[in-house]
């Protein structure tokens, strides 16, 4: 089997697999969110949010300590396009420091929640809460330490499930012909979603987060269409100089961080060292899903690129590059990762213009 064949059969995989992610993925993977902040004299509001996606998550329920009080008269409960929410108002005699928060309900991989607790003297407090898991231990003071691992695992967690960045990456990997270009490429990417990111986070920018996730999935159409029709005679600029798209679309790309980092909330005092562990994450899972796709596609390459004997005759086939994706495994990686845009795109306006 030719190198080009392999990767045909591979873009054909890739095509198929990209359809249904695209169906299950027509938001961004977000957890639930279990919000607590004190209002004093024992006193907690309690915020439910779950997203509405998958049927495991609508059966889960938040465990507070035992010695709160079940919700009364201020229970409420709403909905919009992309969560349920319930809030009520708690009394947990003792306050909640060095108190269990848990998770009931089915386990799976997608069910699990985040857990935010706001105190009154400013400090914040995030945990992870699994069902039928170790219940979250609320610390009485949390170090730098802790808070910087939580944010920095959040970074992670959130790239790695962000299905639109990951394949808008992707997609600038079959940009770069070559290793530099791709180190230049990653590079532009990592610095322009930093900046707005940061600047977002701190509230210097004020972005709609709706038509923002409208042109990250755009943006990857964009990107798909440069695959697909990028083997010209005349290249257009972003396969001559896909770093330079990457800084353009980076800035928008940094909104959809922000706008995760925003439903999560950051701890007052401690603003810089949580936005700088979670871009440090972002970063960590864009570098760890890189160096798996190359990786993988590596394996690939040298298998199909290994010399096979007819007789005394050896077949030798180039050695393995990011150039060897071309011709009709490009072809099919572009609309592939064009189809899946698309259907995201059309759901992010459809929700924008929604009444």
């Amino acid at each position: 089997m030719s190198a080009r064949r392999a990767l045909a059969g591979l873009a054909c995989a890739l095509l198929l697999a990209g359809a249904g992610a695209g169906r299950a993925c027509a938001h961004e993977l977000t957890p639930a969110l279990l919000s607590i902040v004190e209002r004093g004299g024992d006193v907690y509001d309690v915020l439910w949010r779950v997203p509405i996606d998958e049927a495991p998550r609508a059966l889960l329920r938040p465990v507070l300590p035992a010695a709160a009080q079940a919700p009364g008269a201020s229970h409420a409960v709403s909905s919009d396009s992309q969560a349920r929410y319930e809030s009520w108002q708690a009394r947990i005699a003792g306050g909640l420091a060095g108190r269990e928060v848990g998770l009931d309900g089915p386990a799976g991989a997608a069910s699990d929640a985040l857990v935010r607790i706001a105190f009154l003297d400013g400090r914040v407090v995030h945990g992870r809460l699994v069902p039928a898991g170790s219940p979250f231990i609320v610390p009485a003071a949390p170090g730098r330490l802790d808070t910087a691992a939580t944010y920095l695992r959040l970074g992670v967690e959130h790239i790695l499930l962000g299905f639109d960045h990951l394949l808008f990456v992707l997609g600038l990997l079959l940009l770069s012909r070559s290793l530099g270009a791709l180190v230049r490429t990653v590079t532009a990417f990592t610095a322009a979603h930093s900046v707005t990111l940061a600047l977002a986070a701190l509230g210097v920018l004020h972005v709609a987060q709706a038509p923002a996730e409208a042109v990250i999935a755009l943006s990857i159409v964009f990107v798909a269409r440069e695959i697909a029709v990028g083997d010209g005679r005349f290249p257009t600029l972003a396969a001559r100089r896909p770093w330079v798209v990457a800084a353009l679309f980076g800035l928008i790309h940094g909104l959809g961080f922000a706008g995760a980092l925003a439903a999560i909330g950051l701890p007052a005092g401690e603003v810089p060292l949580a936005l700088a562990a979670f871009n440090a994450g972002v970063e960590l899972g864009q570098l760890a899903f890189v160096v798996a796709v190359l990786v993988a596609a590596s394996a690939l390459l040298a298998a199909a690129a290994a010399p096979w004997r007819r007789g005394d005759r050896a077949e030798a086939v180039a050695a393995p590059s990011l150039s060897l994706v071309a011709g009709p495994a490009r072809v099919a990686l572009g609309y592939g990762i064009g189809a899946v845009a698309t259907a995201l795109c059309i759901g992010r306006v459809a929700i924008i213009l929604r009444p």
